[in-house]
């Protein structure tokens, strides 16, 4: 499918969701409304989900290229700051349609379930365009960690109608400071248990490893 197809199929998806709910919408009035033959919404995307998958992965590639300027020598709070935001940018004007979609996927478990795939996708491009590694049992930990921090934002921010954003920002700055200070006093304990059960000097490496 040719991504302008594919951009004309979420454009239509979201047009029938803000004005009848997303739990209304068929697959056949998206393709009438896209004016697209309903065999390449089945070839291509062929559920609701599957549209909302190719939506968020169009506002990575976004979010990916606004961020290409974060500096890596900034702090990992002041990154995943940055880059958050740019992915709010990036939905900026969808936010009414986001809005009607969010409030009835809330009521519809199954379909969250579908969509954890592109949502987990989602999180490990955002800790990679922060320069935070989102591979291994770390990166896992940091996706859990950066998924609830994101949900509770994303939520905020569906409702903060203020150009600025105020609310969104402020929200967000406060769960990262938050986590910062959980791994700061996480990893002192670690170190001070480490440190007592050394009966000498080890010559490991005891930089920090939260960023």
């Amino acid at each position: 499918m040719k991504k302008g197809t594919e951009k004309k199929i979420i454009a239509a998806t979201f047009d029938l969701a803000l004005s009848r709910g997303w739990s209304s919408v068929s697959l056949s009035e998206i393709a009438r409304r896209a004016k697209v033959p309903l065999s390449e919404i089945y070839e291509a995307l062929p559920s609701k989900t599957a549209i909302l998958g190719a939506y968020s992965r169009q506002v990575d590639l976004k979010m990916l290229d606004a961020s290409s300027d974060v500096d890596a020598e900034d702090t990992a709070r002041d990154r995943l700051f940055d880059v958050i935001m740019n992915r709010f940018d990036a939905m900026a004007d969808d936010r009414q349609a986001l809005q009607a979609i969010y409030r009835d996927l809330r009521r519809r478990p199954l379909e969250i379930w579908a969509l954890q795939e592109s949502g987990l996708q989602s999180l490990r491009w955002m800790l990679e365009a922060a320069h935070l590694d989102a591979g291994g049992l770390r990166g896992a930990v940091r996706q859990r960690v950066l998924g609830a921090l994101y949900t509770d934002v994303f939520a905020t921010w569906l409702k903060d109608d203020d150009p600025g954003l105020p609310k969104t920002m402020a929200l967000l700055d406060r769960r990262l400071r938050r986590i910062e200070d959980i791994l700061r006093r996480l990893q002192s304990t670690a170190k001070e248990f480490s440190t007592r059960g050394r009966t000498n000097l080890d010559p490991e490496d005891d930089q920090p490893t939260v960023h």
